[in-house]
């Protein structure tokens, strides 16, 4: 660290100050910290992290270009919050450090590109998940990760779990080609919010996600909108986020719909912040607090519709088990309704997975850019998945879908990991 020669604290972190005086060390954050298990460094827990801002605020550190693996190797996962007494809330502390960070040092032009023009745009993402599935067809994954260094063979590696090639179609353009769109005709309207991770990498699951709500009898609405911003808030892009958000809605609010629905936990998790990520602006502060009142998680949809759900009774031996994301879990509270779904179907044998909401070690782009120690976390989960003998892994995130399924297939376990819509899809009528 550099040492400061005059007491002058960093004036874009002073308004967390309050926040980190209420930590009393204790240190209880240290047994829910998956980063600290596996590294075993007091930089990597909670405690850490106040201890470092505290010691840049009061002067006698710098916020310098040397900090910035200690303000990215956090999982934002929440885990430190429920054993915390004084209930700092470490992600939000983690994330305006970084925004002042980013605040001094910039972003880097491949950040500013991909949280500025790339996830702004509907057009790119759609171009480059046809150059994907072009690539994906002719194996160069397969190849380059021979060749490849280790974070670029971990962003290839997840390549190879996706349910065979994407094809050239998003999953928006799916929906409207197959008629999904048009609902049941009951009157009951919502919109969807599709995810990136879903409209570009993983459509079937959006399939089933709008075939259960058709079934539920609603009408499912698209709007042109972009990626909810929860990339560029969490990299300390607060600026990128709040552009995202803002274009977001005027288009999600341009609906007179009930609800806004997504199955993706950080997008559905995100989309109820805009209310705190937009409280300072004039223009959009309202609107912000209303999209956040219909935002919805399917989770919470079909929980709320589960006596119209028909399940097959079927006898299986099929052992099914439930991982819980950070964002569904910790930041939306929706810990009951996924599981009482599951046990609703009388055709599946539902086992509790140990440590359900222990953090994948996906956390976004963590996994990216920290790849042997997002191993080491998932290392965890999959012992605990391999005790529970579970045949079939459900999950409600498409990072957890990704990372969880990259963890089987290393092991060549005969495990599905699906998302919960797709296996309520196939599991009732």
């Amino acid at each position: 660290m550099v040492r400061r020669e005059e007491n002058k604290g960093d004036s874009g972190l002073a308004q967390l100050y309050p926040e980190l005086l209420r930590c009393n060390r204790c240190g209880f954050c240290q047994g829910s910290c998956p980063t600290y298990k596996v590294t075993g460094l007091e930089t990597a827990v909670a405690r850490g992290h106040h201890s470092l801002l505290r010691e840049i605020i009061e002067g006698r550190l710098d916020l310098s270009k040397e900090t910035r693996g200690l303000l990215y190797g956090c999982l934002l996962c929440r885990g430190c919050v429920p054993p915390c007494m004084p209930a700092v809330e470490t992600d939000k502390v983690v994330v305006r450090a970084r925004e002042a960070y980013v605040d001094k040092f910039g972003l880097p032009w491949s950040r500013r590109w991909l949280f500025r023009s790339f996830l702004a745009s509907t057009l790119l993402p759609s171009m480059a998940s046809k150059v994907l599935a072009l690539l994906r067809a002719a194996q160069i994954p397969r190849i380059a990760r021979a060749v490849a260094g280790q974070k670029s063979a971990s962003l290839l590696a997840y390549t190879g779990v996706l349910p065979g090639p994407p094809g050239f179609q998003t999953l928006r353009q799916r929906l409207v080609s197959k008629g999904l769109i048009k609902g049941g005709g009951k009157g009951k309207r919502v919109t969807y919010f599709i995810g990136c991770g879903f409209n570009y990498l993983l459509p079937n699951v959006g399939e089933a996600t709008v075939s259960l709500l058709n079934r539920l009898g609603f009408d499912v609405m698209l709007v042109n909108h972009v990626c909810c911003g929860l990339p560029a808030y969490a990299y300390g892009d607060r600026k990128g986020a709040q552009s995202m958000a803002r274009k977001n809605l005027r288009q999600l609010l341009s609906l007179d719909t009930e609800a806004v629905v997504t199955e993706c936990a950080s997008c559905s998790s995100f989309l109820k912040e805009y209310r705190q990520l937009l409280a300072d602006d004039t223009e959009y502060a309202e609107q912000a607090a209303r999209l956040s009142q219909k935002v919805k998680d399917i989770n919470e949809i079909l929980a709320d519709n589960i006596s119209l759900i028909r399940p097959r009774h079927a006898k299986t031996d099929t052992r099914v088990t439930y991982h819980d994301p950070c964002h569904l879990v910790r930041y939306q509270g929706i810990k009951e309704q996924p599981r009482e779904l599951l046990k609703s179907l009388g055709n599946l044998e539902f086992h509790e997975l140990a440590e359900a909401d222990w953090c994948c070690g996906a956390a976004g782009t963590y996994c990216l850019e920290n790849p042997h120690e997002s191993m080491e976390v998932l290392e965890r989960k999959m012992l605990n998945l391999q005790a529970s003998g579970a045949q079939v892994l459900v999950t409600s995130c498409p990072a957890c879908i990704l990372q969880l399924s990259l963890g089987v297939r290393q092991r060549g376990w005969p495990i599905k990991v699906v998302h919960l819509t797709e296996i309520m899809a196939q599991a009732s009528r």
